[in-house]
């Protein structure tokens, strides 16, 4: 079980290093921008052309291998969930089983500290509610992570646009020189920036809609109806398409906030632990 937490980490830190390139490449082309202007006013031209071209190969070639990464991670986190949560597995989701434990088997993954200890402190309650107590804690962090993300890019794009402004207010830049100069080479940072805030607003809110489901599913318990092994099933599906088609938050953002999402997570598992122990309504 360990061995599919480990594979599941190094696929995503693939998938992430993929996306680095991307922003990297991006990053490199707006700074350019700038210093052309100051000290090469005539290389503007080819630094955008040069742009456009690592647009294209952004959301085309590398595009795909950072997909194909990232799902394969999404895949090995579904395999160590449903081993630890005993859940029967969605092949019609996450494809054959035999396959998924092909790929983590393949190899053998060096483990660390943060593979034995995903999940904290859960409610010492019975199955399936201890499972729902896990799904929990993963969707807070999910959620969280993605709301401060969304922040940091905001606060990124936004500076960026502040800083060209300036730049081609200071030099006094005619409408042509700002687009040719300026603009089309941000382009690539700038749909890189937005595109990102975009989706993963869209992310918090998906996170949010399936808290939100786990809230319905503790108000039937408290009124009779118990928890069962289909509910947490659902629950898992709804968890596997958001780790599926959302972006990702980079591996240091996560660990930056690691400690308040945990302190978060772990108010809530007491939260669970209290409402688990009240008997449900006759």
């Amino acid at each position: 079980m360990l061995q599919a937490r480990a594979a599941t980490r190094v696929a995503y830190d693939r998938a992430e290093h993929i996306r680095a390139v991307q922003t990297a490449g991006a990053v490199c082309l707006a700074l350019l921008a700038p210093v052309l202007l100051v000290f090469s006013p005539g290389a503007s031209g080819a630094l955008a052309v040069a742009a456009v071209l690592w647009l294209l190969l952004a959301r085309t070639a590398l595009d795909t291998w950072q997909r194909n990464a990232h799902l394969q991670g999404v895949q090995r986190n579904e395999l160590y969930d449903t081993t630890l949560f005993t859940l029967p597995w969605n092949a019609s989701l996450s494809g054959p089983l035999r396959l998924a434990r092909e790929q983590v088997r393949s190899r053998t993954h060096t483990t660390v500290h943060k593979d034995h200890d995903w999940y904290e402190q859960v409610p010492n309650v019975p199955w399936p509610n201890d499972v729902l107590s896990c799904q929990t804690q993963n969707l807070i962090h999910s959620r969280r992570n993605h709301r401060s993300y969304v922040r940091l890019l905001g606060a990124v794009l936004t500076v960026t646009v502040l800083a060209a402004l300036t730049l081609a207010t200071v030099r006094n830049l005619t409408l042509q020189q700002c687009l040719v100069q300026l603009a089309v080479p941000l382009t690539p940072a700038l749909l890189n920036l937005s595109d990102l805030a975009r989706r993963h607003t869209e992310a918090a809110r998906a996170q949010e809609q399936l808290e939100e489901s786990v809230d319905e599913l503790l108000e039937q318990r408290a009124n009779g109806r118990h928890i069962t092994a289909a509910d947490c099933r659902e629950i898992q599906d709804g968890i596997f398409n958001r780790r599926a088609h959302q972006p990702p938050v980079p591996s240091r953002v996560h660990d930056r906030l690691r400690s308040q999402n945990s302190a978060a997570a772990i108010a809530r598992m007491h939260d669970l632990q209290e409402e688990f122990n009240r008997p449900p309504s006759p």
